[in-house]
């Protein structure tokens, strides 16, 4: 007899097997079949039970197995055809889980798992990981429609890609802020970047469009910069301050249930504030080797896009 045959012949005795079904008026009950409760209550009565093997001989328990206590799985669960042990756990206290999962990596890399071993988090975590890459993908192809709505509006390959600078610069204000009062990057945090996108790229279009009026009049590229800059000035703060005005209150998580919200309030008001400032002076640098850029790759410069199309 094989280890396969005696397992499978105890497994039938204790738990019991399927031999048939019964049916009466229209329904269907298993029958099982397996040893009375007063024959399988403890170990020492299975030594009495007998086999039978490919001969059909009677074969005692004790003539072909030993009964002796040892730890074993319960149960044997596998993904993907691989063998895998789950180790639950719960996040406690004030601690985000990404810092709480940062330590336990930090301790695994120190384990050296033996050859075919591996590790990865399931869970909330998982769930998390899959989000961000959805958002991060969401942001990517916003970006990508943003540069070609923006190319057939202004006509242009080049002052698209001056105009979403202003999305790093809300990134460098957003996570700065994050970083100066501790709080986690969350997914409500990165819904606040997806968010404050469309309102800083606003901002930057509007001194673009503007610059671009100013030099269509004949006016010099370095003063037309300047010129927007002072005009459309007052109109980006009043943007930016009446967002971040609205969003202090959300911030500050005042009422019950605001710290759920209060990421994606200190996100905006950071990236918002960071991306004001450093638009007004990065956005014209940008511009001006954008436009460099275009008459040594033979394009028409802007302030000849008028006599042209005369």
């Amino acid at each position: 007899m094989s280890a396969a045959q005696i397992a499978m012949t105890l497994r039938a005795y204790v738990k019991g097997e399927d031999v048939t079904k019964y049916r009466e008026a229209g329904e269907e009950y298993d029958l099982t079949v397996r040893l009375p409760k007063s024959e399988r209550e403890w170990i020492k009565q299975l030594e009495s039970v007998k086999f039978i093997n490919r001969n059909g001989a009677l074969i005692s328990f004790p003539s072909v197995a030993t009964v002796v206590p040892a730890y074993g799985p319960v149960g044997i669960a596998r993904e993907s055809r691989q063998r895998i042990v789950t180790v639950d756990a719960n996040a406690s206290g004030d601690r985000p889980l990404s810092a709480i999962l940062g330590d336990i990596e930090e301790r695994l890399t120190q384990v050296r798992f033996p050859e075919g071993y591996r590790y990865e988090f399931g869970g909330a975590e998982k769930n998390r990981r899959e989000t961000f890459g959805g958002l991060g993908v969401a942001l990517a192809l916003g970006i990508l429609f943003m540069y070609v709505i923006l190319g057939i509006q202004f006509e242009s390959a080049v002052q698209p890609l001056v105009i979403l600078t202003a999305v790093p610069m809300e990134v460098i204000g957003a996570f700065g802020l994050l970083l100066l009062i501790g709080m986690p990057v969350s997914i409500i945090a990165f819904l606040g970047i997806l968010m404050l996108t469309g309102i800083v790229v606003s901002n930057s279009i509007l001194l673009v469009d503007y610059t671009n009026v100013l030099r269509r009049q004949g006016m010099e590229r370095q003063q037309a910069l300047v010129q927007a800059g002072t005009v459309r000035l007052r109109p980006v703060l009043m943007t930016a301050l009446a967002t971040i005005f609205a969003m202090i209150p959300v911030a500050l998580g005042l009422r019950e249930g605001g710290e759920m919200l209060q990421p994606l309030a200190v996100t905006v008001i950071g990236g918002l504030t960071g991306s004001t400032f450093l638009t007004l002076l990065v956005v014209p640098a940008i511009y001006s080797l954008g436009d460099d850029l275009s008459r040594l790759l033979g394009f028409r410069p802007v302030e000849m896009l008028d006599k042209f199309e005369e």
